[in-house]
């Protein structure tokens, strides 16, 4: 059925969101065989096999729930005398300085 863009346009304004969703009508692109052998094991009709694959889908949860991931840690032993741990990441720093200035001077 051919629609006027006027109609089409009031329908728009007139229908709430969630209702033109409803109505809605889509081509999708499916694989041939991706369902089709199940259609056609099941006796249905292919229509009724997408539609009810979809649904199946929808209902699964968005992220499975799964075992937090543990990080594994590992003892790295006492720090030197005169250390202090709190500034481990200004040491780490300084070691690169060091290393890269290194480098440099030795022309690599």
């Amino acid at each position: 059925i051919a629609v006027s863009g006027s109609l089409l346009r009031l329908y728009r304004q007139q229908t709430p969101r969630r209702q033109q969703l409803d109505d809605m009508r889509t081509t999708p692109t499916i694989d041939h065989g991706l369902l089709r052998h199940k259609a056609l094991d099941s006796g249905k009709p292919f229509k009724q096999v997408v539609n009810e694959t979809l649904r199946a889908g929808l209902h699964q949860p968005l992220n499975p729930a799964r075992d937090p991931y543990r990080c594994p840690t590992f003892s790295i032993g006492a720090l030197a005398p005169g250390v202090d741990h709190s500034k481990a990441t200004l040491i780490a720093a300084k070691l690169d300085d060091d290393a890269l200035i290194d480098k440099l001077r030795q022309g690599r």
